[in-house]
């Protein structure tokens, strides 16, 4: 991206009128930016301006004041004649503030809000040839976010309101927050109808729950809960604003998961997080909580290099793990196991410690439907990614407007498939139907 040289073309001259004092004074934060030299106000009213040139003995001086009662400044005096040294011009220091470069990329952090402070730096400099500090860059875009959307504290007076209009508006949601003892936000939970009654009727019940940290002024997390469509696709079904994952966070958003869902059987995808374990337990029971693989296979892997079991030793220890994990049968767990088990009996010591009844397919008590990843997790929180720098509020509402693009656009996809299931599921289905082709049924 480049920013537009707001330099270019600036001049000032007396009589020169300018829409308001906040306009005048960052043309001239901007004209002394491009010339090379620091200014100092010696008077700082809306009547009287006196600015002076920082340099000593310095003949550089411009005064301006208000016209009359309106906001329009008008430009008194003004003399552009500077007397500095080599060793002045060496000496130069920009003064950067972070309100003025903020106005200056409003427009591209309202199109693109994922810019960041980094990107910021670098297309500043490029354009002003003036250095920028990371800090500075971060200061100019959260005042942009804020002159776009309000001020990230009074957001949160935004929630109950809009808790009750998504609850008006779209039937059957589940729109619910809560406070803590001092009245401060604490956590929100959403879940729109439309969504709840398409997981109930037509999705699998299985579901992979998740936390990403939000990276606006606040910070915090944000808890989602999603499962998958008729074509193996994303289907997102609830969400969760949270200060942090802990015991009690976790605790109330699934008592609300619990509340959509009711009591219907289903299978929850976890990375194993130890507080989202134990709230699964307590709501859910423990038989439905499956363990993602990838999370179990680096914990495995972290365990093999203390043993000292690395290179192509670690690799063979690897394609073990994922042999027990994908066996169809408990005969063929075990077959595996025992492989293993010869193979590095403290390795196969591992697999039995570590509850192979929520990782394994053999041994998981209900089904799964050979998901062993919890790739919609990831895949929910890179498309909800631009989302995650907002405050709660624009959160609440781009949201809406985002899942209702989104499912619009799945709609669209399906009802041009001529199958009851999407075309990845129906080449799933003809890939087994030819693999199977000679296989006999035996009772």
């Amino acid at each position: 991206m480049t920013l537009p040289r707001v330099v270019d073309g600036l001049q000032f001259e007396e009589g020169q009128i300018f829409e308001s004092p906040d306009d005048f004074k960052q043309a001239l934060a901007w004209f002394a930016m491009a010339n090379k030299f620091t200014f100092e106000f010696l008077n700082n009213s809306r009547s009287y301006y006196r600015i002076v040139c920082t340099v000593e003995e310095c003949k550089w001086k411009l005064t301006a004041g208000c016209e009359g009662n309106s906001d329009l400044v008008r430009v008194k005096k003004f003399n552009n004649v500077h007397c500095h040294t080599a060793q002045d011009v060496a000496n130069y220091k920009p003064t950067v503030r972070s309100k003025y470069i903020g106005k200056m990329i409003k427009e591209k952090i309202a199109e693109t809000p994922g810019y960041l402070p980094v990107q910021i730096r670098k297309d500043f400099e490029a354009s002003m040839s003036v250095h920028m500090s990371y800090h500075q860059a971060w200061c100019a875009k959260e005042w942009a976010k804020s002159s776009i959307t309000g001020e990230p504290k009074d957001s949160f007076k935004f929630v109950p309101w809009m808790c009750n209009r998504l609850i008006d508006c779209i039937p059957g949601t589940r729109a619910n927050y809560i406070l803590s003892d001092d009245g401060r936000f604490k956590q929100l939970f959403v879940a729109y109808g439309c969504s709840i009654t398409g997981f109930m009727t037509a999705c699998r019940p299985i579901l992979f729950i998740d936390a990403c940290h939000l990276t606006g002024h606040y910070r915090g997390v944000l808890m989602s809960v999603c499962g998958l469509d008729a074509n193996n696709g994303l289907y997102p079904l609830a969400y969760s604003f949270a200060s942090t994952e802990n015991d009690e966070n976790w605790l109330w958003f699934l008592q609300e998961l619990k509340h959509i869902i009711g009591d219907r059987t289903i299978v929850l995808m976890t990375d194993r997080n130890h507080s989202l374990l134990l709230g699964i337990i307590q709501i859910f029971g423990g038989e439905c909580n499956a363990w993602c693989l990838r999370h179990l296979k680096e914990n495995f892997s972290r365990f093999m290099v203390r043993k000292g079991i690395k290179n192509k030793r670690r690799e063979t220890g690897l394609k073990m793990l994922n042999d027990i994990a994908y066996a169809r049968d408990s005969r063929m767990y075990y077959h595996y196991l025992v492989m293993m088990h010869n193979f590095n009996p403290q390795l196969a010591d591992w697999v039995k410690d570590n509850d192979s009844r929520h990782w394994a397919n053999a041994l998981f008590p209900l089904k799964r439907w050979d998901w062993m990843y919890s790739n919609p997790s990831e895949s929910f929180n890179s498309w909800i990614g631009p989302l995650r720098e907002c405050n709660i509020f624009q959160f609440m509402k781009d949201h809406v407007l985002k899942l209702t693009s989104f499912l619009m656009k799945k709609k669209v996809t399906l009802e041009k498939s001529k199958t009851p299931v999407g075309p990845r599921i129906e080449e799933k289905i003809r890939d087994n139907q030819e693999r199977s082709t000679g296989c006999g049924y035996k009772n």
